[in-house]
């Protein structure tokens, strides 16, 4: 297993079978994440921007998972389209499953295949 460490925006850094990033609730800001064809302008908070650069990395069957909040999730969604990509599951855990945090998280899962459904669930207390 490979790991690699990149920031938000780092140029190709290869492909991979999977693509993470931690949730950081950071104020959104613009950039410029480059898609396979063009540049595109997103505005988002910085693990989404670091999720949709990274997901250029992704091998033909990879997928990209992350743990983020609601607000995160909906923008990630929104953008990944524009990519090429598609959520295929979220699964909302409940605020008190989360040590770090008291906010409700989810985990979303994506790729550049699409099934046409998405698989969604939720763990309760």
């Amino acid at each position: 297993m490979q790991f690699v460490a990149g920031g938000p925006l780092d140029e190709d850094l290869g492909r991979f079978d999977a693509v993470v990033a931690p949730p950081d609730g950071a104020q959104d800001r613009r950039a410029q994440v480059r898609a396979q064809w063009e540049t595109i302008e997103v505005k988002a908070e910085r693990s989404v921007l670091t999720l949709l650069s990274g997901s250029r990395s992704l091998a033909e069957q990879g997928i990209g998972i992350a743990l983020l909040s609601t607000r995160a999730r909906e923008s990630l969604a929104n953008e990944l389209p524009r990519f090429g990509l598609h959520v295929s599951a979220v699964v909302a855990l409940h605020p008190l499953m989360s040590a770090a945090s008291s906010l409700a998280l989810e985990i979303v899962v994506w790729s550049a295949v699409e099934y046409g459904s998405v698989f969604v669930g939720r763990f309760v207390d």
